[in-house]
């Protein structure tokens, strides 16, 4: 059985994955949900964030596992798990991106989703230029990511919510083939997601190709709204 660190996406926390955890744990998994620095319950100033903070901390968290571990990254987490990968290629059996941003090296998240026409995120992104920070605006949080969520679970979603450090808008990734890439990845299309189209979820995938694709009919948050679903894929991957 897979050692699963799960990387949550933007705005949200490790808890997002509350519904999922015990469907992996059922089937003999371990599971892992770290928050990233700054969001869920961390309270680290923005001040003393970056993304290499965040792949430090991640990489930190999998060294404690001992084990290879399977790192999946939603949205924004695929950023981080890149970035992980980057670090200790070692000690990653596979990435999995689910509907996450796969991006080349020196891309920037900026860069792409300011490219999708179809994301109702980008359209009502909102920057805070003082607390150096980025949301969505409120009107847009369900449409955008929780599509096809029940009331309690968007519920759970908005009480949590943190907003995004800037710099996750505008620092650039570095990968090499050479580590990031002798790493098995795989990817998960969500075919109604709004934060993400499934357009630019396929654009991704076909410029860094992966192992599997696999496509479930669903919002930007499976995790939510279908985990039985989501963990069957995550299951087969694991084994």
């Amino acid at each position: 059985m897979a050692a699963f660190v799960l990387v949550h996406g933007g705005w949200g926390g490790g808890a997002w994955w509350r519904k999922l955890v015990p469907l992996l744990e059922a089937e003999g998994h371990r599971v892992f949900t770290p928050d990233l620095l700054g969001l869920g319950e961390d309270r680290t100033p923005v001040a003393d964030l970056s993304l290499a903070a965040w792949a430090v901390s991640i990489a930190g968290g999998i060294y404690a596992v001992g084990a290879l571990v399977t790192l999946v990254g939603h949205g924004s987490g695929g950023l981080v798990i890149s970035e992980v990968a980057e670090r200790i290629p070692d000690k990653i059996a596979s990435l999995v991106y689910l509907a996450g941003f796969l991006l080349r090296d020196g891309e920037a998240l900026g860069d792409v989703v300011r490219n999708d026409a179809h994301s109702l995120a980008y359209s009502n992104l909102l920057i805070d230029v003082v607390g150096d920070t980025w949301t969505l605006r409120k009107e847009a949080i369900r449409p955008a990511l929780f599509g096809l969520c029940s009331e309690s679970d968007v519920e759970f979603a908005v009480d949590t919510w943190r907003d995004e450090p800037l710099f996750s808008l505008r620092t650039p990734i570095h990968v090499t083939p050479e580590r990031f890439g002798s790493v098995e990845r795989h990817y998960i299309e969500c075919a109604q997601d709004a934060a993400v189209s499934l357009a630019m979820q396929r654009k991704m995938h076909e410029a860094m190709p992966c192992a599997s694709i696999t496509t479930l009919d669903s919002d930007h948050s499976p995790f939510f709204s279908m985990p039985d679903e989501l963990a069957r894929v995550l299951h087969g991957l694991g084994t």
